[in-house]
């Protein structure tokens, strides 16, 4: 069984808007019996996705400023929601993947590549598709 959580920052789906995505995930994977340092491995993982996007109003943002112009810059913050709006989303999110790790030791493995199809229920929740990465693999468990 694998447990995943994983995310994103959305870099400039437009001008003034900004998000995130967060991903958590639950399902078995299979790996055959190791043979050497190499482990193959393919998963179908089932959770959700829950996509968070924040639209800035820079003409509110300068009136809202401009009217307190005396506030202690520290504080400034505080006035972040009154020309910024939030919009969330959250679906059922299914993966099916495959790739190959190169276990360093018993603990420790590079994920030398993963290639997965995610797809999010909703169509208004963006982040389906095909994604590829790599990484290191902590296992926990009997060794």
């Amino acid at each position: 069984m694998v447990l995943a959580v994983g995310g994103c920052k959305m870099v400039g789906p437009h001008d003034n808007v900004s998000g995130d995505a967060l991903v958590y995930q639950l399902g078995p994977r299979w790996t055959p019996a190791p043979q050497g340092r190499w482990s193959p491995f393919a998963h179908l993982l089932v959770g959700g996705l829950k996509v968070t996007q924040e639209t800035l109003d820079p003409a509110e943002k300068r009136q809202v400023l401009d009217a307190n112009k005396g506030l202690d810059p520290i504080l400034a913050y505080t006035l972040h929601g009154q020309y910024t709006t939030q919009q969330e989303s959250n679906a059922v999110a299914v993966t099916a993947g495959m790739g190959v790790d190169y276990r360093l030791n018993s603990a420790l493995a590079i994920r030398v590549a993963s290639l997965e199809y995610l797809r999010g229920s909703a169509r208004t929740v963006p982040g389906s598709g095909l994604h590829m990465t790599t990484g290191m693999v902590l296992r926990w468990g009997t060794w």
